[in-house]
């Protein structure tokens, strides 16, 4: 309600962000304590806890999903048990768009992200990156370990268990895949997400097994520019360079 009836800068179009679109203002390079996990220069009265986002857990359709900036991490609420703070957006609203190029790989038009269609399996954080770096597939060897919000942006919020489109991954499992992202706060741990859909990102122990899907292309969050703050207290980031 509070987004939905807000007029700043003269839109009026305001709305609670989506879970994808809160973690992408997230900063996983700032280490907790002190936080917060964001960009202060453009935003600097975050603080430091968990902000609600739009998006159901499609598992839990009573709870919603919270981003931590504190931490970082993911996690379902119920919506009318917590409170969370809020911070708005608008603009438009896009999902993943895949491609079969029918070679073992799967691209997503949305982010410009070619993925491994398959999986090699369950490892440990240092042998999944190695594994990526090595990988030849598609007549292509730039793959790599995705990020955390690389590998965010593949996760399908209106599934669960697993929280993927099995049309374009129909090997997919329902638990645990590495992200490159080293934990700030440890650098023994790395950042993780669930695909089950009940539970979505954390950091965890780099010598823990969990599965892999290798990456190549532009990578998600690597902007060229944030965009623009204007007085009225609007962080525009309608024009941004995405590398690929």
């Amino acid at each position: 309600d509070v987004c939905g009836s807000l007029v700043l800068g003269g839109y009026s179009d305001w709305r609670l962000p989506t879970k994808k679109e809160l973690i992408s203002i997230v900063d996983y390079a700032i280490p907790y304590p002190p936080g917060p996990k964001i960009n202060t220069t453009y935003f600097p009265n975050t603080i430091v806890s968990l902000y609600w986002s739009s998006t159901t857990d499609a598992g839990s359709p009573g709870n919603a999903w919270d981003v931590g900036f504190d931490y970082g991490s993911v996690i379902s609420s119920g919506k009318f048990s917590f409170n969370r703070y809020v911070r708005c957006v608008r603009g438009g609203q896009s999902a993943a768009n895949f491609v079969n190029n029918g070679n073992g790989t799967v691209t997503d038009t949305k982010t410009g992200l070619m993925w491994q269609q398959d999986e090699p399996g369950y490892m440990k954080w240092n042998s999944a990156l190695s594994y990526c770096e090595g990988l030849s597939l598609g007549g292509n060897t730039d793959w790599r370990l995705p990020t955390i919000k690389e590998l965010e942006s593949l996760t399908d919020d209106t599934r669960y268990y697993p929280a993927i489109d099995t049309t374009f991954f129909p090997n997919a499992h329902a638990s645990v895949y590495w992200s490159s992202t080293t934990y700030a706060s440890n650098p023994s741990h790395a950042w993780y997400v669930d695909v089950d859909g009940f539970v979505d990102s954390y950091g965890d122990k780099k010598y823990f097994g969990m599965y892999v899907r290798c990456v190549r292309g532009g990578q998600v969050g690597t902007l060229g520019l944030l965009g623009d703050i204007n007085i009225d207290g609007i962080v525009d980031i309608s024009d941004v360079i995405l590398e690929l």
